[in-house]
């Protein structure tokens, strides 16, 4: 999940579902971004009741022609596989068709175009900078539709401030610390009365 401090108009509060992580880099679908489009309306050829009730996930910038869904159990899906122990992948259409033809189950079915993908080394890399925290998954969160709900429910708290007189260095305390010091006893004029 994407961390307090990293900014930008793709990847801000997100969470990442990692799909693929090997020697070859990592892969991963944004679960919290969904976007006004309807199944049917973004996808040629989909229909079935479930088709208008369902909207596209924007799953990351990376061949956004690409559609793929995650479904909650069910029959094993051709050119998918597991994700989580109740989680499939796919990127059949047919499948998807299937599947929408049926009675409508927003809870089980998310459908996103385009995928998060980094370059071998660079996840970690931006890990260890700080842009990324993981988390455990779960079908739950993973299928929950409120996706900024997600990220603060993921989200570790923020660090607070510290403020306030340090015993280190003189110059690393608080500005306001070292004021009042100052003026305490730096410039103590002597009393007219003395």
């Amino acid at each position: 999940m994407a961390s307090r401090d990293l900014q930008g108009p793709i990847f801000t509060r997100t969470v990442i579902l990692l799909l693929q992580y090997d020697r070859s880099g990592a892969m991963g679908l944004i679960v919290n971004r969904p976007t006004e489009i309807a199944l049917s309306d973004a996808i040629p050829g989909i229909e079935g009741e479930g088709a208008a009730d369902h909207h596209l996930y924007f799953g990351g910038p990376v061949s956004m022609e690409t559609v793929l869904f995650i479904t909650r159990n069910g029959d094993p899906q051709p050119s998918g596989g597991m994700v989580l122990e109740e989680l499939q992948v796919s990127g059949d259409l047919s499948s998807l068709q299937a599947r929408l033809a049926g009675p409508a189950d927003p809870a089980g079915l998310k459908v996103f175009a385009g995928y998060s993908g980094w370059a071998p080394g660079q996840l970690e890399a931006e890990i260890r900078r700080g842009g990324w925290h993981l988390v455990p998954a779960r079908a739950e969160q993973v299928l929950q539709a409120d996706g900024e709900a997600l990220w603060r429910q993921l989200a570790p708290p923020p660090t607070p401030l510290k403020a306030g007189p340090t015993d280190k260095h003189e110059g690393s305390e608080f500005p306001a610390a070292r004021l009042a010091r100052a003026s305490t006893t730096d410039h103590v004029l002597p009393h007219p009365s003395l």
